[in-house]
């Protein structure tokens, strides 16, 4: 089902299941028992890359960008954020816009990040793939979409739904290449994401889209490029999902959320070929 009243801090709080869950809990299932049973872990302060990210997707979808130069006279004689004036000042502008807005100094408004952002749009715009898949009249922005797999509750907001029949993501990334981009596909799970995302549409339009990442760099010259997602990644992706989402009920059922080899000695194995390789090249 599309969700078409809820707001971002509502889809954030409804209790589905969504993919970064599954993911966590893929990757480390110590820190997801204090994050999502116990709810002691401390809370991670935003990396200066998702602040870039955030921005490029409320202009990109939206037309603007969510921050505010913050004038020099709420700043020190250095440049930084200090004093009751400016907090006074930063709450009255988080009352005003919202509590997502962001505060810049006049350097971080720079290319860095505000600036960046302006150009990573136009690079956008200027690759042919990516801008027939973002720009292209009649697309569907930020769908929030519940649906039930395997008889599990789960909820899904996707970037966009294009209207050549796609689903693009896009992504800000250090990547400069290729190359670099698959090590991040892999080790970050973007092909869980992918299938999971994929499967939402399908359920809930009976459309099964090709799943395509647009990667913007997030540091100057914000190069793009363009990637699908092979259906083998995401036979492999929603595999994973189902697989994870079967653990997380038995660990449910047993109130035991440890890893299989918690308690045990694990062995490390011998140097694998990709070593040696590494150090003939």
């Amino acid at each position: 089902m599309t969700v078409e009243n809820w707001t971002s801090e509502e889809y954030r709080k409804a209790p589905q299941l969504n993919q970064s869950k599954i993911k966590a809990f893929i990757e480390d299932r110590d820190l997801f028992y204090h994050t999502y049973i116990l709810k002691n872990a401390p809370v991670k302060k935003e990396p200066a890359h998702f602040a870039f990210g955030n921005m490029l997707e409320s202009l990109v979808f939206y037309d603007r960008i969510p921050a505010i130069q913050i004038p020099p006279e709420m700043l020190s004689d250095k440049g930084r954020r200090a004093g009751n004036r400016y907090n006074a000042w930063a709450e009255e502008q988080r009352e005003e816009h919202g509590e997502d807005v962001r505060l810049l100094t006049i350097k971080e408004w720079g290319t860095e990040t505000a600036g960046g952002v302006v150009m990573a749009r136009e690079q956008l715009k200027a690759h042919p793939a990516a801008a027939k898949l973002i720009y292209t009249p009649g697309a569907t922005i930020h769908p929030r979409i519940t649906f039930e797999l395997d008889g599990q509750e789960c909820k899904a907001e996707l970037d966009i739904v294009s209207s050549v029949g796609a689903i693009p993501d896009l992504k800000t990334t250090k990547c400069k290449n290729r190359r670099e981009w698959m090590r991040d596909f892999i080790t970050l799970k973007y092909y869980v994401q992918s299938a999971f995302y994929q499967e939402a549409w399908y359920q809930e339009t009976g459309e099964r889209l090709q799943f395509f990442f647009i990667t913007v760099r997030n540091t100057f010259p914000f190069s793009v490029e363009v990637y699908i997602v092979s259906d083998e990644w995401i036979e492999l992706g929603i595999d994973t999902v189902r697989t994870a989402m079967a653990q997380m009920r038995i660990c449910e059922e047993a109130d035991d959320w440890s890893k299989p080899d918690y308690g045990e000695i694990q062995e490390l194995d011998w140097p694998p070929d990709w070593m040696y390789q590494q150090q003939e090249n």
